[in-house]
């Protein structure tokens, strides 16, 4: 066992003397003395682990060359990355090390270990000759240069990549003007503001670097499809939060960093009235919201993050959540569609249909007083069943207002009876 100095690399550089292993190879192919061998670390939360990887991946193909790793055949596994170019959610091995060159034939060695357990950090390990520090540095200001021009990220609260989601046009959502409106200035407008601050690095007057925005209406009324809407036309990365990945407040705190590292971002926080409760209600969770309110407007740097929040009800939120802006500037409030919203809905499912004759959409619209963009959806739904069931090929017009009868009576229970009357 030798020892190496262990560079931190951080806003400041903090030297320390650690024992560290440096074989006989790390050695030799960097040609000086083990006394003389600098390493340079940066570790990172596993939530940040998937992102971090993708830039290694971009910046190693980009600005070095491998010469060798110790995991086998460079070009049969030239980095052993989470995330790949096929996007795929492969996991990496626990650790490999990677004899590198840059450019001008300065050598370096990269060690990586890149975890996805959520109680354990990844990091990153520079070996290379002390009077060379200034090439470390420069890898990690790549590195930090590859994270921030990433645009098209899109992941889950624990840093997995989403596999897919639905790719909406302008022309597939159908929303009041008002919320469109009210969406475009204070979510695409932010983002658009801190790209150009970003590259102008000047700002006039007050500028707004960052928001918070509340969707707000019962299931159904549109919440999800603005979000995939947001996701498919806007140009910078997601992350999307379930209730499932905020257990424990480190989770909450995950996430802010990870979205730090990736600006500019939106974080949506899905269903939060399930985690965001009052402190007055009985079902109050302190650590989670505690961490949560910190994150939003607490001492770290929340410049070019956007983040919107979605629920089904406003008022079992905890008032400063809801009613402080600066965590959350605009409340939106998502209502049942008007007629003409319902006419140019039906219109635009039904044109991805066959129809057996023409249908009186107005008609449909107007018996479907009430419903939802999602209840409208079904009714469309329902008419290939009714129209399948006459073994029909093709929507007719009696087919949508038998759906709509449908929907409008009280769920039937099917099931097994009991001998006390109960299903199961």
């Amino acid at each position: 066992m030798k020892r190496g100095i262990l560079v931190g690399i951080d806003k400041t550089v903090k030297i320390k003397v650690v024992d560290g292993y440096i074989s006989s190879s790390i050695q030799k192919f960097l040609a000086v003395n083990r006394n003389d061998i600098v390493i340079l670390f940066r570790d990172y939360n596993s939530v940040s682990s998937r992102a971090v990887s993708c830039a290694i991946y971009k910046l190693l193909d980009k600005d070095y060359s491998i010469i060798k790793t110790n995991i086998g055949d460079v070009h049969e596994q030239p980095f052993p990355v989470i995330y790949d170019k096929t996007s795929s959610n492969r996991t990496s091995p626990y650790s490999a090390i990677y004899f590198l060159k840059d450019k001008s034939d300065n050598k370096m060695i990269v060690r990586l270990k890149l975890s996805t357990d959520p109680y354990e950090h990844s990091f990153i390990e520079i070996y290379l000759p002390s009077g060379k520090l200034d090439l470390g540095r420069k890898f990690f200001n790549y590195l930090e240069k590859s994270l921030l021009s990433f645009t098209d990220l899109r992941l889950k609260g624990n840093g997995e990549f989403l596999e897919s989601f639905q790719k909406l046009t302008d022309n597939d959502i159908i929303l009041p003007e008002e919320i469109k409106r009210a969406v475009t200035a204070n979510v695409t407008g932010f983002v658009e503001r801190y790209k150009a601050y970003s590259e102008s690095k000047k700002t006039s007057g007050f500028s707004l670097l960052r928001r918070g925005v509340i969707l707000f209406g019962a299931p159904g009324t549109g919440k999800s499809l603005t979000v995939r809407w947001l996701m498919s036309t806007l140009n910078c990365n997601f992350i999307i939060v379930t209730g499932e990945q905020l257990r424990r407040s480190t989770d909450a705190s995950n996430v802010f960093t990870l979205a730090r590292m990736i600006k500019p971002v939106v974080v949506v926080l899905e269903d939060m009235d399930l985690y965001g409760l009052s402190r007055e209600s009985v079902s109050f969770s302190s650590t989670i919201l505690n961490e949560l309110l910190n994150q939003l407007d607490g001492q770290a740097d929340m410049s070019g993050i956007v983040t919107i929040a979605t629920a089904n009800k406003t008022e079992v939120l905890d008032k400063a959540l809801a009613k402080r802006p600066g965590r959350f500037d605009v409340i939106i409030n998502y209502k049942n569609p008007s007629l003409n919203e319902r006419i140019n809905l039906l219109k635009l499912n039904l044109s991805k249909t066959e129809m057996d004759k023409p249908i009186n959409i107005s008609y449909i619209a107007d018996i479907t007083d009430g419903f939802s963009p999602a209840q409208i959806v079904e009714v469309i739904k329902r008419s290939y069943i009714i129209a399948g069931e006459r073994e029909g090929n093709t929507i007719r017009q009696d087919d949508l207002v038998s759906s709509v009868a449908q929907l409008k009576e009280q769920p039937k229970v099917l099931g097994f009876k009991k001998i006390d009357g109960q299903t199961e």
